[in-house]
């Protein structure tokens, strides 16, 4: 058989990095160990500019890693965009003579957002902190440093929590830590930086963190800061952080300042950056008994539905469980190229039939698909062979063979992901939301057997907040993510975000199977793919036969059930429901 590879893969297949490290669809580097850091401290020496994502917590150990020249007058100096996603960072740098000490030695124009910084540094010079030298242009947004530092640094310290020079800008940014400083200079010692030539904007930062000493930053612009301890006289644009201030939300609220994005939150005694909140309980789903949605989907002409689960199927393991994704919307993304047996997170792009050898990453040929759905899913019901993986026949039927089935799905996005939403067969549409069949909007079926567009705006069609998708979920509407891809015999990952594959039961030939796949203008529910890659799972359960009323006896009606009960009388057992009364035949008495 003629080995067709998809157009939807071409690009990522042509596109081979001479670096180990995984790239996102955005082209971002994917770090998730101290291994990654490395590779990536390396890239920028000749790439200064490229960009990354932390998509797990990282713990360097002893490693001494940094990410920029570590001389006062070297280069690089880091350019790109560095992304934490609200992951810890956690150092134990140690600097000797006229080192620059901090994860992020030196920077140009470079944005450092969303992290958390935390473990030790201890430096014998100047310049530590989040950010070493932060130059123009450079912007620190959203950082928490919570590390404890140590400088025996003889004069003007020149260092700070965030940032130990700075030419740039610092927003949002909060240090909790401890600053110890054994020089014979306080100066230079800073809250948020230690010192500019320039005039750096910081703006709505708070620092509670503690001082050996301190009495200076320099110039710059402040607004709406707060200290709890240093400087001796405070810097126009800079409050005290009382502890009732700080204990009892004052502070949150006007660091908040009024903006829609909620990034302050009161988190206990003190305020926290919400993305590092501990203390704030997230929003909770709607929690579906046994994981079952309430839509009901035909898949044959015979009349036979299936429920969706409540999300795609995850794998643990470390602890050999299997669960639903909590939130339709949820997947777990570029942590998948973490995929194996002793990987202690969870997988959800698993290859065809795995159901016995879910973490496999080799090339390999399942003659026999084992199902999925033959485990137990924890919270699913958690019994055994309670759900199953759809057929090619019966995703095709979905998205073509129902009534009207046409207008009953559409591509879009839910809480900022993208992905195609399926509605039940007896859909309507809840008051004061809309829904836009991607058919009336370019998506035409085609001779081929899939559906395609001209125009790659499918994910404009449908656009619903977490509150509006709460709505139509409960009304049956089913939504699968585009949670990219894990190329055949591999751990790399790619396309998430973009594009969704989610596999069928039928297989094709020795190598090949059915998938259900979608991107921006694409939508193929008998696609034709390799059994080695990774792809999504989202299980069904079989909607019970309705075996109506048996015996012909009265159904009840919409002023609420009737009770039923057998009664004996004159030596014949009846069926009493409500005021009327029937043989066991369905006959009504008189």
């Amino acid at each position: 058989m003629k080995r067709k590879l998809f157009s939807l893969f071409i690009a990522a297949l042509c596109c081979v990095s001479t670096w180990a490290l995984d790239q996102d669809t955005d082209g971002y580097y994917l770090l998730g160990s101290a291994q990654d850091w490395q590779e990536f401290a390396a890239l920028v020496q000749t790439t200064p500019a490229a960009n990354a994502r932390m998509v797990a917590d990282i713990d360097l150990g002893d490693d001494q890693t940094h990410i920029g020249s570590m001389a006062e007058g070297g280069t690089p100096s880091y350019a790109g965009v560095f992304d934490g996603q609200g992951h810890t960072l956690t150092v134990n740098y140690v600097g000797g003579s006229n080192q620059i000490v901090a994860p992020f030695t030196k920077t140009s124009g470079a944005t450092i957002k969303n992290l958390h910084v935390a473990g030790s540094i201890q430096s014998a010079f100047a310049y530590i902190g989040v950010v070493g030298m932060a130059g123009s242009g450079s912007v620190i947004s959203k950082v928490w440093m919570s590390a404890t530092m140590t400088t025996s640094q003889s004069g003007w310290v020149q260092s700070a929590a965030i940032a130990g020079y700075c030419d740039g800008t610092i927003r949002d940014c909060l240090f909790t830590g401890t600053y110890t400083s054994n020089g014979s200079s306080a100066g230079g010692m800073g809250g948020f930086y230690g010192y500019t030539n320039a005039s750096p904007a910081i703006t709505n930062c708070l620092s509670t963190g503690t001082f050996t000493q301190g009495n200076w930053q320099g110039g710059g612009v402040h607004t709406n800061c707060y200290l709890k301890q240093y400087p001796t006289d405070l810097t126009t644009g800079c409050s005290w952080a009382t502890d009732e201030a700080l204990a009892d939300g004052t502070i949150a609220t006007a660091l908040q300042a009024g903006r829609e994005e909620e990034i302050w939150v009161q988190d206990g005694d003190s305020p926290m950056l919400k993305l590092f909140a501990s203390e704030i309980a997230p929003e909770e789903p709607t929690v579906w008994e046994n994981g079952v949605l309430p839509g009901k989907f035909s898949i044959n002409a015979n009349g036979d539905q299936v429920f969706f689960s409540q999300g795609n199927l995850q794998y643990q393991a470390t602890t050999d469980i299997w669960r639903f994704a909590i939130c339709q919307s949820d997947y777990i993304g570029a942590n998948n190229t973490y995929i194996s047996e002793t990987y202690d997170d969870w997988v959800d792009l698993l290859q065809w039939g795995a159901g016995d050898n879910p973490t496999t990453i080799v090339t390999y040929t399942y003659n026999t698909f084992v199902e999925f759905g033959s485990h137990a899913i924890s919270n699913g019901g958690n019994t055994p062979d309670a759900w199953r993986t759809m057929t090619k026949d019966e995703w095709v039927y979905i998205f073509c063979g129902r009534t009207n089935a046409e207008s009953l799905f559409g591509l879009g996005a839910v809480n900022g992901v993208n992905g195609v939403i399926i509605l039940p067969d007896n859909w309507t549409t809840p008051d004061d939301l809309t829904f836009n069949p991607s058919t009336e909007h370019g998506l035409t079926w085609l001779s081929d057997g899939y559906y395609r567009s001209n125009t790659a705006d499918g994910y404009s069609h449908n656009v619903y907040t977490s509150e509006q998708w709460t709505t139509m979920e409960t009304n049956g509407a089913v939504f699968l993510p585009s949670a990219g891809v894990r190329y055949f015999g591999s751990r790399n990952i790619g396309l998430i975000g973009t594009e969704g594959y989610y596999w069928s039961s039928t297989k094709t030939g020795s190598t090949h199977a059915n998938i259900m796949t979608f991107s921006a203008n694409i939508l193929n529910p008998q696609h034709n793919g390799m059994q080695d890659y990774g792809h999504s799972i989202r299980l069904v359960q079989a909607v019970p036969s309705d075996p109506g009323p048996a015996t012909g006896i009265e159904e009840g009606t919409g002023d609420g059930l009737r009770v039923t009960e057998k009664i004996l009388r004159d030596n014949q057992i009846l069926i009493l429901r409500g005021e009327k009364v029937y043989t066991i035949t369905g006959q009504e008495v008189k």
